[in-house]
């Protein structure tokens, strides 16, 4: 009945072989990808990892506000650097200024005297950081007592998840523009103690699109734990899996010449994960539209960079002959928009003769700069089972075709995807004409997508039989005053955002705002719509959904079907058990 207890445990196999409690140290341990790292020294005899900092509330401070990091991140203010002592069975937080840097994927430094981490500064005032790589973030070093902090990387780069090479001599991290669009092409850079020197092992690719068949760059959120691949004489290459055009795929990189391999360059073999190394072994995952994840493990020849590359297939799970029989392994087509140069989508449905034409439901991603790739998900397949097509849209501002395709969006919101977008599924159903039902065309999109949603239910009434819309942007201005990430809204609508001021939103550029917004077409639409809202939304504030139905029910239209779900204490990507169960069934009732 009392306050839960925490403790540090250390296991070999089914043994526990010390535990130290560090209930009075901190508060909830961070188990994120965005803060959250656990890194031994080498001597196996500390660890360090990130947790929330005590609170010692009186009547005094009780009621201070305190701004946290936003969505995901509710209630957590103040990360702060755990080192646990094993032989001692001890525990101590590193102290760093709160006001200044909120450290995360902390590590030991070389001889493991010192620590390494990220640093995101929090004045003045801490934006959401979850899923956005833009942020006023380097990488930092300081003494195991929080002494002597030195910056290592430099201030006009958001810098993130460093890696120290074996033999400490190198620290490898990652890289993106600071400011501009919240993800975008990503840079592999290395830090060298000996001369403290900065190079790009890795540079952002800016044009895909002259090169299809080229490197489009880097598109990861963080390195692995251990990255590094090593056969007995050096530690020279690291593996990651990275976007390339519409799937992911596993890459070994040489980090002295920043040559780039394609370890997995078959199209039709899906999507892959990297899960781990070890020593000179890589496990990795893939999975397409009609299987699940199989377990496969490699052993490349780093000395030999052009050698062929053979998986062994570790797992492979049970055959889905119901699956095979409905979806195929995904087709991405390529083709030029009515506007611009280069867009993909994904057809992931098997055509057959002499069955009913299969309804189609348009599922564009959000972000926008984020893609959708050619890997299994669950939603799809039941899509599938339950008798439908579905078409993934990867539109100009999509990740894995170059920095210049990821800028191409900005400042044209609501323009150039929505166009993309329209254009992707007309073309489908003209190029499909004998498998897919053009009476029978639904829309489903969340965040960003559910933004495109309503544009399109706006603009083309008569195309869309149905839409649903989780979490959508609705109006651009008037989120900037209530989202975790104001900058988004500034940004993508193409103004400058400042990251060390108040950022006011003057009338011009609230009506900028507005114009780029599918609030002012509300009064168009036509199709059923449901929207689905999550409560606890600090990314996409429910009041824009709810502002949404507002607008379409007011019109007070007899023929016009609107209903909407909200869910309390659930966040942007809707995606407890529970909710999601209940989006996939009022989406295929209301389909």
């Amino acid at each position: 009945g009392g306050k839960p207890k925490r403790y540090v445990e250390v296991w070999q196999g089914v043994t526990l072989v010390t535990n130290v409690e560090v209930t009075k140290t901190h508060g909830d341990f961070y188990t994120n990808d965005t803060f959250a790292q656990l890194s031994w020294a080498r001597g196996e005899d500390q660890l360090v990892y990130i947790a929330e900092a005590s609170t010692d509330e009186n009547d005094t401070t009780k009621f201070d506000y305190i701004p946290d990091w936003g969505e995901r991140f509710t209630g957590y203010t103040s990360p702060t650097i755990v080192v646990v002592d094993l032989a001692a069975k001890s525990a101590r937080t590193v102290p760093l200024d709160p006001h200044e840097l909120s450290p995360g994927q902390v590590l030991f430094g070389p001889n493991a005297t010192s620590l390494v981490f990220s640093g995101y500064k929090r004045c003045p005032q801490p934006l959401g950081v979850v899923y956005c790589f833009n942020r006023p973030i380097s990488i930092y070093q300081m003494d195991l007592q929080g002494h002597n902090l030195e910056r290592l990387t430099p201030t006009d780069q958001s810098c993130r998840s460093p890696r120290l090479a074996k033999d400490g001599s190198r620290l490898l991290y990652l890289t993106n523009v600071l400011g501009g669009p919240h993800n975008s092409c990503t840079s592999l850079a290395e830090y060298r103690w000996a001369d403290r020197s900065v190079r790009d092992v890795v540079p952002t690719s800016m044009d895909f699109a002259s090169n299809p068949d080229g490197f489009p760059g880097l598109y990861l959120n963080l390195l692995l734990d251990s990255p590094w691949l090593s056969d007995k004489s050096n530690d020279d290459y690291v593996v990651c899996a990275s976007n390339w055009g519409s799937r992911s795929t596993v890459l070994l990189i040489h980090t002295f010449t920043g040559v780039v391999r394609n370890l997995t360059p078959d199209v039709s073999a899906g999507s892959w994960a990297v899960l781990d190394t070890y020593q000179n072994m890589i496990l990795a995952a893939r999975s397409t539209p009609n299987q699940p994840r199989t377990l496969h493990l490699a052993v490349p020849s780093p000395l030999d960079f052009e050698s062929v590359m053979s998986w062994d297939v570790v797992r492979f799970p049970e055959r889905l002959s119901c699956l095979e029989a409905l979806l195929i392994t995904p087709r991405v087509d390529v083709s030029s928009t009515r506007t611009g140069p280069l867009a993909q989508c994904v057809r992931t449905w098997r055509e057959r003769t002499g069955f009913t034409k299969a309804p189609l439901i348009v599922f564009p991603h959000g972000g926008p700069h984020s893609v959708s790739t050619t890997d299994f998900t669950w939603l799809v397949a039941a899509y599938a089972l339950a008798g439908f097509a579905t078409l993934f849209t990867n539109y100009r501002g999509s990740l894995g075709f170059g920095q210049t395709h990821v800028e191409s969006l900005v400042g044209r919101i609501g323009e150039v995807e929505v166009e993309d977008v329209q254009y992707m599924a007309e073309a489908v159903l003209r190029q499909h004409a004998d498998q897919l039902d053009d009476q029978r065309v639904f829309y489903f999109g969340g965040s960003h997508g559910g933004f495109i949603g309503a544009h399109v239910s706006g603009r083309y009434p008569d195309f869309y039989r149905a839409v649903v819309l989780r979490n959508p942007v609705i109006n651009v201005g008037a989120m900037a005053a209530t989202t975790d990430i104001p900058d988004w809204c500034a940004v993508e609508s193409g103004f400058t955002y400042s990251y060390d001021g108040y950022n006011m939103i003057h009338p011009d550029r609230f009506r900028a705002m507005f114009e780029k917004s599918p609030i002012r077409a509300a009064d168009q639409v036509k199709a059923a719509t449901l929207l689905l809202i999550g409560e606890g939304d600090r990314r996409v504030p429910p009041t824009d959904g709810k502002a949404w139905f507002a607008a379409l029910r007011g019109r007070q239209d007899p023929n016009l079907v609107v209903d909407m779900k909200c869910y309390p204490k659930v966040g942007h990507a809707l995606d407890t058990v529970e909710v999601e169960g209940s989006n996939f069934f009022h989406t295929m009732r209301f389909f």
